[in-house]
């Protein structure tokens, strides 16, 4: 029998916890599993969490990992993150939830800044504890892998899901000779339709010689603290840093390309940057025509269109 793969939904907040997703993910691809997570969405606003809802709804386990801060938050006062976690019960998904243990030891910068988020923060966590579903504790990202390891596999054996086994393996040689007719029918709609991008009017978009600017928060040298500062940075110049995470259909990491060519024309020891600019310069070059959406391996991922591609390797060409 074909062996399954199951999509897992990895809900958190992101700035603090990018180190913990990383490994997480790295753990959930070594289990021969699909994750899926806020990496793979352009924006936070309500039109994109209904999208999210369905991605709840296509995934066989809901992962919560929740720590110093309780997430951006929307019109109704409620952040995306537990929005998520309620949809997730909602729906009976299977939920593993890890909590971090002893909030006092976070520094500064991994706890919310905002006082009306800190009680709103302690109910939530309130609210897990008391889900009768599943929680555990954690107190750095390795151990927090582990358990997830640990627990998503007992998890898939107590409450196995439907997952996902690769269609030519399932299917009947019948419903696979249909599949592939209907395939080499809609490649001859595509070849028979006029390119669509950018998918909005041209007039006024910002193109890849536009300046946008990026506010962040540094440390350098002389500062205790994290200090507030803008640059202006071309899409053009954006895309020459993070391109080459697109150059094939996988994770890209360019959140931390951005982050560090900052910290380097900044001159600055590091810089934290809210993760919905890199979303929002994503969403733009979409819509530009750089990069599509990969929808192949049953995730969302961007790679780069051939026109992308292009801009891409002109951007980045050594020249006499």
């Amino acid at each position: 029998m074909e062996k399954k793969r199951y999509q897992i939904f990895l809900s958190s907040t992101f700035t603090d916890l990018e180190e913990e997703r990383r490994k997480v993910m790295q753990a959930m691809l070594g289990m021969d599993c699909i994750p899926s997570g806020m990496e793979y969405f352009p924006a936070s606003d309500e039109e994109t969490f209904e999208f999210i809802k369905t991605v709840i709804d296509e995934s066989d386990y809901y992962i919560l990992i929740l720590a110093g801060r309780y997430g951006s938050i929307d019109a109704d006062g409620v952040s995306y993150t537990e929005k998520e976690y309620d949809y997730a019960l909602k729906q009976s998904k299977p939920i593993l939830s890890f909590l971090r243990k002893d909030l006092s030891k976070l520094t500064l910068d991994k706890i919310d800044k905002e006082p009306d988020h800190r009680p709103k923060l302690e109910e939530f966590r309130k609210k897990i504890l008391g889900s009768g579903r599943l929680v555990k504790q954690w107190s750095n990202a390795d151990q927090l892998a582990a358990d997830i390891v640990l627990t998503l596999t007992h998890a898939i054996k107590r409450y196995p899901q439907p997952g996902w086994i690769r269609g030519d393996r399932a299917a009947s040689a019948d419903l696979l000779e249909t599949l592939n007719n209907l395939r080499i029918e809609n490649e001859g709609l595509k070849k028979r339709e006029a390119p669509s991008n950018p998918k909005i009017a041209k007039e006024g978009l910002l193109d890849l010689e536009g300046t946008l600017t990026i506010p962040f928060r540094a440390k350098f040298n002389n500062s205790y603290s994290p200090v507030s500062r803008k640059i202006d940075l071309s899409l053009g110049e954006i895309l020459r840093v993070v391109g080459f995470r697109y150059r094939t259909a996988s994770v890209p990491n360019s959140h931390d390309d951005l982050r560090h060519h900052i910290a380097k024309s900044a001159s600055a020891l590091s810089v934290d940057l809210d993760y919905e600019i890199t979303r929002d310069i994503i969403t733009q070059f979409e819509i530009l025509g750089i990069l599509t959406k990969n929808t192949e391996n049953g995730y969302i991922s961007y790679v780069l269109s051939e026109n992308g591609e292009r801009e891409y390797l002109e951007r980045t060409a050594l020249r006499r």
